[in-house]
């Protein structure tokens, strides 16, 4: 899967060149991507970094996606519809954007855009990030009313 790698190595160069913080909209948290063992020692070495996370999650979030979920269900917000933009922003200048993919039948990674030191870029998908989360609900809050 050429795609999936893609941006299994996209997530993981934008976490790894991180030091402060981490924001991502993500419309589903695909366990193909978020699961592999790339992405995961990227989250692992990001809090040993003491790295933040803030994610904003999709209403369909893929529930197999069990290490980012438990890891981090503290910093994770859940939209109340699929997010348009779907991106990650480490230290306000590391970026990586997804087309959007909604209606398509490729693999998200097609459209896959990864960038390093582009601060007007990343400004510009912070301020998506911090407009989209107010309509979102706390992860935990989603799951306790699920049990």
């Amino acid at each position: 899967m050429p795609d999936i790698d893609k941006a299994i190595c996209a997530i993981s160069k934008v976490i790894n060149n991180s030091k402060e913080n981490v924001l991502l909209v993500s419309g589903m948290l695909r366990h193909e991507a978020y699961e592999s063992q790339k992405v995961v020692d990227a989250i692992k070495g990001a809090l040993s970094r003491s790295v933040r996370f803030d994610i904003i999650v999709g209403p369909d979030y893929d529930k197999e996606s069990v290490f980012i979920l438990d890891t981090l269900k503290d910093f994770i917000w859940v939209a109340p519809e699929w997010p348009e933009h779907h991106f990650m922003v480490g230290d306000n200048k590391h970026v990586r954007y997804e087309k959007d993919h909604r209606y398509s039948d490729s693999l998200p990674a097609v459209g896959n855009m990864v960038a390093l030191d582009m601060p007007d870029i990343a400004e510009y998908l912070s301020a998506r990030f911090y407009e989209l989360k107010p309509s979102c609900k706390r992860f935990t809050e989603t799951t306790k009313a699920k049990a």
